[in-house]
């Protein structure tokens, strides 16, 4: 009761910023996100960073077209770009018994650089819960969060450094997310860093996201185009029956290759049904066979002059 009488005071990013670090996925969110920060923030200290869900091993869980569209982004912005990521990616950590976690893996100024993978063994064999805590919805905390944390603190370019990373969540996402601090830590501070969180973007609604990305007049990811609300992996845990049936339809090879580690691991995604029984509930999106192939390429096609917003 006390905490609610008399909540702590909103955190306040102070001091001289070294770096932004935003995180951009190549959702709408994050898009957004990234205009913000051209507009507000000095562009000198802004590098864009990109984890790598399935990292460079495996091609389970994501998108073919990602890595290249968020490539094309940032450089039609002339902004530095960083690749991260677990090896193995989603389907290593998944499969992972009685071994530790793999080794990060992350770009830099200096070069492609490597840390972890010496720690204390231990066996997942299970998909992420769908749940907003990340104890069990591992795949956002070990895919994303600690991937850019380990690239953080071990890169020496960040030491006595004062970095905020700049991430794309907004409240009206979930009620979750509606409970959000715009600033915070993005770990504890220490002698070595200081790192804030700013979610600048937290009260922003989805129709002021849109009209931003449709005034820039630049390309969204050709996920949305085909139907998909929101994106993140292709075969997300949050997906649908509409996205599983789509997956189904469209993309067999991944649908099949994930329903065959269901029955393997005797654990399904959902806590109710099979992702077949799930796609059995919905309908695939309509299909067209354009989109279909940009999204499946690994070389981005569209050029950046062209509003593909709608």
């Amino acid at each position: 009761m006390q905490l609610e009488l008399f909540p702590e005071p909103q955190l306040q990013i102070s001091g001289e910023i070294d770096r932004y670090l935003v995180m951009f996925s190549g959702g709408k969110d994050s898009l957004y996100l990234l205009l913000w920060a051209i507009e507000n923030l000095d562009t000198s200290k802004l590098e864009v960073w990109h984890h790598l869900v399935d990292g460079r091993e495996s091609n389970l869980m994501d998108w073919e077209c990602t890595e290249s569209y968020v490539r094309a982004i940032c450089k039609y912005f002339n902004l530095p770009l960083y690749f991260s990521w677990l090896e193995g990616g989603f389907e290593r950590e998944l499969l992972r018994d009685n071994q530790p976690k793999s080794c990060t893996f992350f770009e830099t100024p200096d070069g492609l650089q490597v840390a972890g993978g010496n720690g204390k063994p231990n066996t997942r064999l299970r998909f992420p819960a769908k749940v907003s805590d990340l104890r069990t919805r591992w795949c956002s905390a070990y895919l994303k969060i600690d991937v850019a944390r380990t690239a953080i603190v071990n890169q020496k370019r960040f030491d006595r450094a004062n970095l905020v990373v700049l991430t794309g969540e907004r409240r009206e996402e979930s009620q979750a997310r509606s409970k959000y601090r715009e600033v915070g830590y993005y770990m504890q501070p220490t002698r070595h860093r200081t790192v804030y969180q700013h979610r600048a973007i937290l009260d922003r609604t989805e129709s002021e996201v849109w009209a931003k990305i449709h005034d820039s007049r630049l390309p969204i990811h050709p996920a949305y185009l085909l139907g998909f609300p929101r994106l993140s992996c292709r075969a997300c845990i949050f997906s649908s029956p509409q996205q599983w049936a789509t997956i189904a339809r469209d993309y067999h090879t991944q649908f099949e290759r994930i329903s065959k580690l269901e029955r393997e691991l005797n654990h399904t995604i959902d806590s109710k049904y099979s992702i077949v029984e799930l796609a059995r509930q919905g309908t695939p999106y309509p299909l067209n066979h354009d989109l279909l192939n940009i999204a499946t390429n690994r070389e981005y096609q569209f050029a950046l002059n062209t509003n593909l917003t709608n």
